[in-house]
C-alpha cells in the first residue's frame, strides 16, 4: 500500500500522488524552457511538426540511448501551445518498440538490485527536492 502523506493543501497524498506531480512539475518545466528561449517552432506548421516528431519517434525507438530528446521536447511544447496532441497514431510501431525496450530495460534493472537501489535514490532526491521548492523553504 502506497504511503501516505499529509499535504500542505489539505488532504493526504500518497507517493504516487507525489510522483505525478512531479512528473508534471518536469513537463511545465521544459515548456518554460521553450518559451524562455523565444518559442523557436512558432512558425512552423502543423504539418510539419508531426512529420518531424513522428521521425524523432522512430528514430528514438530505433537507438533509444544514443538520442537527444531536446528537439522532441520542443515540438511537444509547442503542440501543447497550440492545444494539439502529438500523432501518436503515426508513430504507433515506434511507441510500441519503446514501451517493449522501455521493459526490458526495467527488467534488467530489477535483476540488480545495486542499480536499481542508485535509481531508486536518485528519484527519491529530486522529488525531495521539488517538494521542498514546492513549501518554498531552501532546506
Amino acid at each position: 500500500m502506497p504511503a501516505k502523506r499529509s499535504c500542505k493543501f489539505g488532504g493526504p497524498t500518497s507517493d504516487a500522488d507525489l510522483l505525478d506531480a512531479w512528473l508534471a512539475n518536469q513537463q511545465l518545466e521544459r515548456l518554460q524552457n521553450y518559451l524562455q528561449r523565444g518559442r523557436p517552432l512558432a512558425d512552423a506548421s502543423l504539418d510539419e511538426l508531426r512529420t518531424s516528431w513522428i521521425g524523432l519517434m522512430r528514430a528514438w525507438a530505433e537507438s533509444p540511448n544514443q538520442v537527444a530528446h531536446g528537439e522532441r521536447e520542443d515540438i511537444e511544447a509547442e503542440m501543447q501551445l497550440r492545444k494539439v496532441p502529438p500523432p501518436s497514431d503515426g508513430a504507433t510501431s515506434a511507441i510500441e518498440k519503446l514501451n517493449r525496450k522501455s521493459k526490458e530495460a526495467i527488467d534488467e534493472l530489477l535483476r540488480d538490485p545495486i542499480r536499481f537501489r542508485e535509481m531508486e535514490d536518485d528519484l527519491a532526491e529530486k522529488i525531495e527536492q521539488f517538494k521542498t521548492a514546492a513549501r518554498g523553504t531552501k532546506n
